[in-house]
């Protein structure tokens, strides 16, 4: 059993993570204001270019600057700079610390470009106190500049380290992915599973390095690799590129859930179905693929109205959320929302698309580890990233011959049942459709259940004592 206090908070809290997962900005619009929340620094870096953000330095006056630029080399490009650009605390997470930094990544046309990410650990954590291990959390949708990681959108990260975990001293790296944070004047590489995967690997070198300059100290053998949703995705791309390019990076285990591991099947059912619980999620990728894949496809050839007027001021602008956009577009009905050649897969704009959606198919052409840990988790009738996805990857893992791969997949009802009322009643109802709460949040609450579970077990959570150096 979950140690979270009683079950009405247990509900509150899983809740909450749905909303979260779903990538929805309606909770935390409904939270003081930034400048409220933080108890130490007003964020620098926001609209500063790369570079200016790497000469930035901690903003609080009384701290001392965490260490010198840490410079290390690549195997693609020259010298670049990580550094601790802001140590962040927040009252609404209350005893957890935060660091963000940049880094030196590559943007998704294989360009040097300065990423950002954020390591968070409970405040039991210092260089005094050994750390349990690392955590790699690969976040899910956002759309809204303010949800990235580095600008304080925690929620997850705090649940998991001093809600669920209280006191595990584990210590979580989340990168913001491209389109946001340090560069969030670009457009995001939205389910670019494998840019994402380099950018969260190239947070996760980075932060390592960070951390022992600092003198912090962990289990080197434990690093958890997780994400649902789009994180999904990136966690287990973070699987394939640690696998071709940095052999000596040992996962303990992958935690994936709710991921588009084969795009093109995921483009194949809503052909089929024509219906997208979250379609904001289809905007996305349409926009993101048809520029980082230089399709050169007119929005007009990809979008009807009135979705097609509004592309800029909805999603572009990154002022709202994705359920606030998929209130905007105010349909489910991919018919109102993009075009009919898009529907026909012998058309010239869906094959190019096709061709490019393939090239991000993690359910072939890689050869993963046979020793690789990996569990998957998919609601069946997800509405939102079909069943399809975690089924084919897990037949190609399994193909490959990796020996601990376990996939779960129903229907998760009982957990919709559960909150849809509960939902309703705080004024969610939004995420509430005739078969309960979105089952791609089901989805959400089964993952954060069994990860917890696990990490629990994993760790002997209950025999955990503190470990002063």
């Amino acid at each position: 059993m979950l140690k979270v206090g009683n079950r009405f908070n247990s509900i509150m809290c899983m809740l909450t993570v749905i909303l979260l997962l779903c990538g929805s900005s309606t909770l935390l619009s409904c939270s003081s204001d930034d400048d409220q929340d933080k108890d130490l620094v007003e964020s620098q870096d926001k609209g500063k270019t790369p570079k200016e953000a790497s000469n930035a330095t901690l903003t609080d006056s009384e701290q001392e600057p965490l260490g010198d630029e840490v410079e290390y080399l690549t195997d693609d490009y020259s010298y670049g700079d990580a550094r601790i650009t802001e140590k962040v605390t927040y009252a609404r997470y209350s005893g957890m610390v935060n660091y963000n930094f940049i880094y030196p990544s590559k943007d998704p046309f294989g360009n040097p470009v300065m990423l950002s990410g954020t390591i968070s650990m409970g405040e039991e954590v210092s260089p005094d106190v050994m750390g349990r291990g690392i955590v790699l959390y690969n976040h899910y949708t956002v759309n809204k500049a303010s949800e990235c990681p580095t600008q304080g959108d925690l929620l997850l990260q705090y649940l998991m380290l001093k809600y669920l975990l209280p006191s595990s001293r584990l210590i979580m790296v989340s990168a913001d992915y491209y389109g946001f944070g340090s560069t969030s004047d670009k457009n995001q590489a939205y389910c670019l599973g494998g840019n994402n995967a380099r950018a969260s690997v190239d947070a996760l070198i980075a932060a390592r390095q960070l951390l022992k300059q600092e003198g912090f100290q962990w289990d080197e053998n434990e690093l958890l690799n997780m994400g649902y949703s789009q994180g999904g995705q990136t966690a287990m791309a973070v699987v394939k590129l640690l696998t071709e390019e940095h052999p000596d990076i040992r996962i303990t285990r992958t935690l994936a859930g709710g991921g588009p591991y084969d795009m093109v099947a995921t483009y194949q059912n809503f052909v089929s179905t024509r219906q997208d619980d979250m379609p904001s999620t289809i905007i996305g990728v349409l926009l993101a693929f048809n520029e980082f894949y230089k399709l050169d496809n007119p929005r007009s050839s990809m979008f009807v109205e009135p979705t097609l007027s509004h592309i800029d001021e909805w999603v572009l602008s990154k002022q709202y959320g994705s359920l606030e956009i998929d209130a905007l577009v105010d349909t489910t009905d991919l018919n109102a929302i993009i075009t009919p050649p898009l529907f026909d897969l012998n058309s010239d704009i869906s094959r190019g698309l096709t061709e490019a959606l393939d090239k991000e198919n993690l359910c072939k052409g890689w050869t993963p580890r046979k020793d690789e840990d990996i569990l998957l988790i998919h609601h069946k009738n997800d509405g939102i990233v079909p069943v399809v996805n975690a089924e084919h990857l897990y037949a190609f893992l399994k193909e490959q011959g990796v020996e601990n791969v376990e996939m779960q997949t129903t229907n998760f009802g009982q957990y919709l049942y559960l909150l849809a009322p509960y939902a309703r009643l705080i004024g969610l109802g939004d995420l509430v459709n005739s078969k309960g709460l979105l089952s791609h949040g089901g989805g959400a609450l089964v993952f954060l259940y069994l990860s917890t579970t696990w990490l629990r077990e994993h760790y002997g959570y209950t025999d955990i004592k503190e470990i002063t150096l």
